[in-house]
């Protein structure tokens, strides 16, 4: 889930100037946003799946579209 969303912050023109200090904080954020609400259980995984199903990969989505 990590490297999905880390290879998605070149094509989210709202990070490009951000610090590069701050994106792996993004990123761990981006994550643990995923698994609290998609990993109930706390068992460390979640279906593919309910990460398409769900509104979370919408938003990421929605913010490229906008974006290109």
């Amino acid at each position: 889930m990590e490297a999905y969303i880390d290879e998605l912050i070149p094509t989210l023109s709202q990070l490009n100037y951000a610090d590069q200090t701050f994106l792996p904080f993004y990123v761990c954020c981006a994550v643990r946003k995923f698994f609290f609400f998609l990993d109930p259980n706390r068992s460390g995984k979640i279906k593919i799946l309910d990460i398409l199903l769900s509104d979370f990969i919408d938003e990421i989505l929605e913010v490229i579209l906008i974006t290109i």
